[in-house]
């Protein structure tokens, strides 16, 4: 009998969960398909510069501000769901990290802080200097692909088919992922030259 309630109860769990999961998808196509939600933050920042979903900053607003700024992670995700999709990465600082968006010349930065076992996520008002830097509201509405998205996809395409035929060669796999592991850390620390020197040999 026990072993039907935990099967009934573990079933109910991943309904609710599913559930749960499908709503807030909904919640964030709606966030960041139409300008509604990013007007709103435009007018709720107009003095106050930024707009966080702390908890002793959400005390003193009234209800319809809550609301709106408990969807802050939504909208937030919605930006990453886009970024990611278009190889765009967020910057990251000693808090979190942020994305920069921007809408009618203005300029925004969607991010998050991380500390203590708690994650809080903000929007605040950032000057446009590199336009480049920024990526246009209007391209995540219609979720229109960035340039080099293609140029990206069979460059990594052509990566992954180098990787299985060194595989299939009988390279083993520990010595693949060192490789790869070890010319990652090399460009990450910009230092191409000895790139260049290790294949050489």
């Amino acid at each position: 009998m026990d072993k039907v309630i935990k099967k009934i109860n573990k079933e109910e769990w991943f309904n609710e969960y599913f559930k749960d999961k499908n709503e807030k998808n909904e919640i964030i196509k709606k966030l960041i398909s139409t300008t509604d939600y990013l007007d709103w933050v435009i007018n709720f920042i107009d003095n106050t510069e930024e707009l966080s979903n702390e908890e002793n900053y959400l005390d003193s607003l009234i209800e319809i501000d809550k609301d709106n700024i408990n969807k802050l992670d939504l909208f937030y995700r919605g930006i990453k769901n886009y970024a990611k999709e278009n190889y765009i990465y967020p910057t990251k600082c000693y808090y979190g990290s942020y994305y920069k968006i921007k809408y009618n010349d203005i300029g925004f930065e969607v991010g998050l802080i991380e500390g203590q076992g708690t994650v809080t996520y903000f929007c605040s008002k950032t000057p446009i200097k590199k336009k480049r830097e920024f990526v246009d509201f209007n391209d995540i509405m219609t979720n229109k692909k960035q340039k080099n998205v293609g140029e990206i996809n069979d460059s990594l395409d052509s990566i992954s088919d180098m990787i299985m035929k060194a595989y299939q060669k009988g390279i083993p796999l520990e010595s693949i992922k060192e490789a790869v592991y070890k010319a990652t850390n090399i460009i990450e620390d910009n230092n191409q030259k000895k790139l260049l020197r290790e294949r050489k040999r």
